[in-house]
């Protein structure tokens, strides 16, 4: 007489394999989780990178004379044109964007002169404008930020 049988899974089997997928799908989730944490974060940052370079040849495209913060400029006019809540007050403008994810990135535009610190006070001119340009984006529960600035030189 044959004691035992081969006709099914016993409860040792059973416990196995349920041990086994307790251990792997935690494992699997985590792993996705992290791939789309960091894809995310990747895409924000390149999203980021695309608005302060866009704003930077915008400025860039421009005459040195229209590159300045105030109203009715063209610059002003053209960031007004591509970026929303746009406000310009003492050579800092503030303006947002939102990607298609809805995703809400804050821009700051500041634009200031240079002077070469052995310069006089009467011998200052408008030759030098630095443009600073950063975007302050979301990731989690904390907010991140680039700066990416360029200078322009009067050609007059």
């Amino acid at each position: 007489m044959n004691l035992k049988s081969n006709k099914g899974y016993t409860g040792i089997d059973i416990s196995i394999t349920m041990i086994i997928i307790l251990i792997f799908i935690p494992t699997i989730f985590g792993i996705v989780y992290n791939m789309q944490k960091t894809r995310s974060k990747s895409e924000r940052e390149a999203n980021s990178i695309n608005v302060a370079t866009d704003i930077l040849e915008i400025a860039k495209s421009l005459n040195y004379s229209d590159v300045v913060l105030t109203e009715n400029s063209q610059f002003i006019m053209q960031l007004d044109n591509k970026y929303s809540n746009l406000q310009a007050v003492n050579n800092i403008a503030n303006c947002t964007y939102i990607d298609n994810n809805k995703v809400h990135y804050k821009i700051e535009v500041a634009i200031t002169n240079y002077y070469p610190q052995e310069i006089e006070e009467s011998e200052k001119g408008d030759y030098v404008k630095q443009i600073t340009v950063t975007v302050a984006y979301p990731i989690g529960n904390t907010t991140k930020s680039i700066n990416i600035s360029t200078v322009l030189q009067n050609n007059n």
